[in-house]
């Protein structure tokens, strides 16, 4: 064994090859650990998986890829041999990501097999609250905070078909003490702890992913056309349904539309940038929007963010955030830091746009704000050490 201490993370993918808010916490904390002295360790499921029209019908997991400090070690590794690789470093810590395509037996096995250490459970989603981690009922809305139940949930087909993932979550949280809970908002804790009334709130930690810093400056706008953006990957819990709707049917004399990131579908007269942090940096959004001079962000995700990456380099970047009231830490954050709009419906939100009370509320909202974002990996590296 040797004596420099090992970070072990689990994560549902390979960071080095995947966008995402997750793979980019992960991604970010890694490089920090590595300059800290830390060797990191990063588990991963490999699965095969049969799709027919993209969805997945048939799925089994042949092991876990494993990475050591951003460099792949292994690309098929079984459980028991995972732990004897495990046992021979000095493993210190361990930081669950994401659970998903896991085999839950397989992490008790790995708990087990390591008592002493310190277990860390970010939760990024809320997939341990139900199968359906973006808590949309039938796929479709947001079913609400409240804990899930029978009489609540028995309509969802998520319900019954993600019981034994329910059961294997809450044997996980509650059978090993030890386990910590790391939010990165209110929110996100608010909603899981309405499910796990049982976990003392002194397990239970809120550290945003960011922190806001730099000189504080007043967004220079030109309203005679506001430019509009939808931000990050096109799907449908994100709004991209409402985004369609809104280029489609709002005057074009006052606006241009932009998505910054990633589609598939091409909207007629909406500018596509693809943006990539793997490619371009961590700041790689904050360019995007001052290089296109976005003045309007659309954040309409219709299901709770637990942090949202994009609304923190929007607001860094002094524009003006248009959400609705199920965007979890994305309308709280909106309400908090009196920079957007949080609307209750897509007919709310034609009304909003098509009256162009949106010039007057830009005006009035834009004030004073900080132009730089920095990760809080500072914080979690205290909390190993």
């Amino acid at each position: 064994m040797t004596d420099r201490k090992v970070i072990l993370t689990l994560s549902h993918t390979d960071y080095t090859q995947t966008l995402g808010g997750v793979e980019k916490v992960v991604y970010e904390q890694s490089l920090a650990f590595m300059e800290n002295g830390y060797d990191v360790i990063h588990v991963c499921p490999t699965c095969q998986k049969v799709k027919i029209r993209d969805r997945i019908v048939f799925q089994k997991l042949l092991g876990y890829k494993v990475l050591e400090n951003n460099q792949k070690l292994k690309e098929t590794c079984k459980i028991n041999d995972l732990v004897d690789v495990l046992k021979e470093r000095n493993v210190s810590s361990l930081l669950i990501h994401s659970l998903i395509d896991f085999r839950f037996s397989d992490v008790f096995t790995l708990l087990d097999a390591f008592p002493q250490i310190n277990v860390y459970y970010y939760i990024h989603d809320y997939k341990s609250v139900c199968i359906n981690a973006n808590l949309l009922k039938n796929a479709k809305r947001f079913c609400g905070e409240e804990r899930k139940c029978f009489q609540k949930c028995y309509s969802c087909k998520s319900y019954w078909h993600g019981i034994k993932c329910s059961r294997d979550y809450r044997q996980l949280i509650e059978a090993y003490p030890r386990i910590q809970f790391i939010f990165p908002s209110q929110v996100s804790k608010r909603i899981w702890a309405n499910t796990y009334v049982k976990i003392k709130e002194d397990r239970m930690l809120v550290i945003p992913h960011q922190s806001t810093c730099g000189e504080y400056k007043t967004k220079e706008l030109s309203l005679k056309k506001l430019r509009i953006a939808y931000l990050g990957h096109q799907a449908f819990h994100k709004g991209w349904d409402a985004f369609r709707t809104l280029c489609q049917s709002v005057d074009r004399t006052d606006f241009e539309y932009y998505v910054l990131g990633t589609t598939k579908e091409q909207l007629p007269n909406v500018r596509v940038v693809n943006v990539s942090f793997l490619e371009d940096g961590p700041d790689a959004m904050i360019h995007a929007i001052r290089d296109h001079h976005i003045d309007v962000v659309f954040l309409w995700s219709i299901c709770p963010e637990t942090y949202s990456f994009t609304f923190f380099e929007s607001y860094v970047c002094g524009v003006f955030v248009i959400t609705n009231d199920c965007s979890g830490n994305i309308q709280a954050k909106v309400r908090e830091l009196q920079c957007g709009k949080v609307l209750s419906s897509v007919s709310d939100l034609m009304n909003y746009m098509e009256s162009k009370q949106v010039f007057d509320d830009l005006r009035r909202l834009n004030t004073p704000r900080p132009t730089k974002l920095e990760s809080n990996t500072g914080a979690i590296i205290h909390l190993l050490n």
